[in-house]
């Protein structure tokens, strides 16, 4: 498998027993080949095999005399998590553009600009659901900021008062959400859009306020294996923010995947790595990111 910033590092501990318990710590072949490292005699000699794979022995300071980039233990979960998570992020099993999907997100903090047009109850409700929902995800980063100079993301309201349409591109009648990425699938900069001239109830407006802000922090789809109260169900009609929703924005801005990439990388290091904790329960696994 290859990564284009990311690889797979999996840590094996063998212990052995005398009067002190003894660990050893292996890692796959074409590991430390592909980390720089020239076999030696000495490294043939200590080979130990696991089924198919050569493992070979490494000091226990190995890994930080090695690893270039930030090191970040392998973060499991069953298949079901993971099917729904999929339709999330790289849309229905059967659609055309599942396979060409990339997975996006923010990597930098997200500073919000609201428009003038925008009652200041609204602003202080998204910015208390932004603090709910980014409070537990170290790596998910959401302000408030007064300037739109300094903001990469902007949130206004287009009505006859407020007439100006910051981001044309969203064409929905009643609004939704804008977002661009750079190369490395992070977005950069997002809009969210309420045309309250046909969205007349104040609830309704908040309502689609966070809808669409929350689909915007990873170009999320829908999926119909969610309950209809979750912001990413198939469903419409009133949504809150569920445990399931909570579940797969903290995995999506965890460091224990990869990022950024499509289905198949995706698919392939799952694969990898429950292959791997399936004949050995106690290997360590790491994604190993290089920036």
């Amino acid at each position: 498998m290859k990564f284009s910033l990311y690889f797979l590092l999996i840590l094996f501990t063998i212990s052995g027993y005398s009067q002190d318990t003894l660990h050893r710590h292996y890692i796959l072949l074409e590991q430390y080949v592909k980390l720089g490292n020239n076999l030696t005699k000495q490294d043939s000699l200590n080979f130990q095999f696991k089924g198919e794979d050569t493992l070979v022995l490494v000091s226990p300071d190995f890994l930080e005399r090695n690893n270039n980039g930030i090191r970040v233990e392998y973060e499991p979960k069953d298949s079901l998590f993971l099917e729904i998570y999929k339709d999330v992020v790289y849309g229905k099993m059967n659609s055309e553009q599942r396979e060409k999907e990339t997975m996006k997100y923010w990597k930098d903090e997200i500073k919000i600009f609201f428009a003038s047009g925008v009652p200041q109850d609204h602003s202080q409700k998204l910015m208390e659901f932004a603090k709910e929902i980014s409070s537990e995800i170290d790596s998910l980063k959401i302000t408030k900021v007064d300037n739109k100079e300094q903001s990469n993301f902007m949130i206004y309201y287009l009505n006859r008062e407020y007439n100006i349409d910051y981001e044309p591109r969203i064409n929905n009648r009643n609004g939704g959400y804008y977002i661009n990425w750079n190369a490395k699938q992070q977005i950069y900069k997002g809009y969210v859009k309420i045309n309250t001239e046909f969205v007349k109830n104040e609830n309704d407006q908040v309502q689609l306020l966070f809808f669409h802000f929350f689909k915007s922090l990873g170009y999320f789809k829908s999926s119909e294996k969610l309950n209809c109260e979750s912001y990413l169900s198939a469903c419409r009609v009133p949504r809150r923010l569920t445990q399931s929703d909570r579940e797969i924005l903290k995995y999506h801005y965890s460091y224990g995947i990869c990022k950024g990439v499509i289905l198949k990388t995706f698919n392939e290091l799952h694969e990898s790595m429950q292959k791997t904790l399936r004949h050995n329960p106690k290997a360590q696994l790491y994604v190993v990111h290089s920036e």
